[in-house]
C-alpha cells in the first residue's frame, strides 16, 4: 500500500506526503463475516428495507430484527470456527475477474510511469508493470 500511495503522491506532485498513517493502516470492518453473505442475502428478501419496501413475508426491518440476530450468531463459535475457511464472495470474484483488468492496469501503469503495487489489496491483484506483455486474452475483444 505504501508503494502505491507514494507513487500516486509523486505523480500528483505532492512532495509533503510521508506515507499512510499507522492509525489508517488497519482496516476496521463492522460487517458480518464473508461466509454469512449467502444466508444474510436471503434473509434480506424477507425484511422491509429501502430496496424491498413491502416483502411478501415480513420478519423484521433491515438492518435490525432477524437479520441482525443471525449475523450476530454467525460471528460467534461454533459457526466462526466451522466456517472460517469458507469465502464464497472472494472465490466468486477470483474466478470471475482474474485477469480481466490486466490490460487496463498496464495502460494505467504506462500513463503514470510507475509500477502499480496492488499486492496489499488481495490475492487476484499483483504488481503491474508498464512493460509486461499480457498473457491473458482480451475478454472484451472476444465478445
Amino acid at each position: 500500500m505504501d508503494g502505491a500511495t507514494r507513487a500516486l503522491a509523486g505523480f500528483a506532485g505532492n512532495d509533503g506526503f510521508d506515507g499512510v498513517r499507522p492509525t489508517h493502516r488497519a482496516a476496521y470492518s463492522p460487517s458480518y463475516p464473508e461466509y454469512a453473505v449467502p444466508l444474510l442475502r436471503r434473509i434480506n428478501k424477507f425484511q422491509k428495507s429501502v430496496l424491498i419496501p413491502a416483502p411478501a413475508i415480513r420478519i423484521g426491518t433491515t438492518p435490525n430484527g432477524f437479520y441482525r440476530a443471525v449475523g450476530y450468531g454467525l460471528r460467534r463459535p461454533p459457526f466462526s470456527w466451522l466456517l472460517r475457511d469458507y469465502h464464497p464472495v472472494s472465490t466468486y470474484v477470483e474466478k470471475t475477474f482474474r485477469g480481466r483488468f490486466n490490460e487496463s492496469n498496464r495502460k494505467l501503469a504506462e500513463i503514470t510511469g510507475h509500477s502499480l503495487d496492488l499486492g496489499d489489496y488481495g490475492v487476484a491483484l499483483r504488481t503491474v508493470r508498464p512493460s509486461v506483455a499480457s498473457t491473458v486474452p482480451n475478454i472484451a475483444a472476444a465478445r
